[in-house]
């Protein structure tokens, strides 16, 4: 469940919302509203117990796009594969696609945090991955 809105300085003002300092830009263009992470509330202790048997875990992704109604594709350029949350090896790109609403909504598998990584939080959902 999301808690909260989205804001800048300036939507906050417009909408009499709390200013959540959430404004993003390129380096030289102007900010607009954006954000960089989302903190879920853990629901696993471990990624075994979250995604037991094969997963994908995407590290590198760079590009993609999203449309109006909500799909989402993107390479992914350095993935690797897992199995009972222990890493195997590193998989050739591939692609992942999904859906906003689904993948926040029935296709979420929930959060794990310090595993595999201490100090990093892993979200897991349910997406399409085709190889390039």
């Amino acid at each position: 469940m999301l808690t909260g809105l989205v804001t800048t300085k300036k939507t906050a003002e417009q909408y009499g919302l709390p200013n959540l300092g959430s404004a993003d830009a390129p380096y030289d263009g102007v900010p607009g509203i954006g954000f960089h992470r989302l903190y879920p509330e853990p629901t696993a202790q471990s990624l075994k117990d979250l995604v037991p048997g094969k997963a994908v875990l995407a590290v590198v992704s760079s590009g993609g796009d999203a449309t109006p109604d909500g799909h989402f594709a993107a390479p992914v350029q350095m993935a690797y594969l897992l199995e009972d949350g222990v890493l195997k090896g590193r998989l050739p790109q591939l692609n992942i696609s999904g859906d906003f609403f689904g993948m926040f909504g029935k296709d979420y598998l929930g959060a794990v945090h310090n595993d595999p990584v201490e100090g990093e939080m892993l979200i897991a959902v349910e997406m399409d991955v085709d190889n390039i």
